[in-house]
């Protein structure tokens, strides 16, 4: 594999590769001590938009909301909900995956356990509590040999992409911190070296403790060139 082939195929997988489930923890942010949330008693409007970059130049946009309630339990808090809309906007070539996305229905998100502190316990969504540097470890590992075709590293680095938008920063509902970035170099099984910078963001309710507002953008970079992937989350009364 020429470098020039290599590269393409990077920034062409490189959602598959920024996006890996293991870089969703935000390991040393959720570590001190927080203030206890105070939820409302009312329902709320969870949402949750992602913007994935596609081959060819092309962004998909799926928004759904979710209409949650939180509610007392020994230790925190327990989140359930359901979907109550989605949205999604793509290219006219995508119109009829665009469609079938918004008619489906997103369950096994909720419930979600929070402890006091509002940081995720117990749930299917919550990440792995692993590291930026361990996750790009496990890809690297996951990477077939340099002499491989294409088709088998876009494979390898786009395993398990099918299912990594379903996990969730573990203090997303009470982000410890308000801004947060994590660099990491990446060295590429043929020489080639780039890096996977990824930014949080988040507000919080000054009334509840509850995150208000969050984003996290994930940007791989390979000499010079990017490819650029973001989250927005948002919680409001219903």
């Amino acid at each position: 594999m020429n470098p020039p082939t290599a590269r393409r195929t990077v920034l062409r997988t490189a959602a598959g590769l920024s996006l890996l489930p293991l870089f969703a923890s935000r390991q040393a942010l959720a570590a001190g001590e927080a203030a206890t949330i105070a939820p409302p008693s009312g329902d709320m409007i969870y949402r949750r938009t992602v913007v994935r970059p596609l081959p060819g130049a092309i962004v998909l946009t799926a928004t759904r909301d979710f209409r949650v309630r939180f509610s007392a339990r020994e230790g925190g808090f327990l989140v359930d909900g359901e979907q109550v809309a989605a949205r999604v906007q793509a290219p006219a070539s995508l119109s009829t995956i665009a469609r079938m996305e918004e008619q489906r229905v997103e369950r096994g998100l909720f419930p979600l356990a929070l402890d006091r502190a509002g940081r995720i316990v117990d749930g299917e969504a919550a990440a792995p509590d692993v590291t930026l540097g361990q996750a790009l470890d496990e890809a690297r590992r996951q990477l077939p040999d340099q002499g491989a075709e294409i088709g088998q590293l876009l494979d390898a680095l786009s395993a398990g992409s099918a299912g990594i938008m379903a996990y969730l920063p573990l203090d997303l509902f009470a982000p410890v911190e308000e801004h947060q970035e994590q660099r990491q170099a990446i060295e590429l099984p043929w020489g080639q070296t780039g890096e996977v910078v990824v930014r949080f963001a988040a507000t919080r309710s000054a009334e509840t403790g509850l995150m208000r507002l969050a984003t996290r953008d994930v940007v791989t970079k390979l000499e010079g060139e990017e490819r650029r992937s973001a989250e927005r989350w948002e919680l409001f009364a219903a």
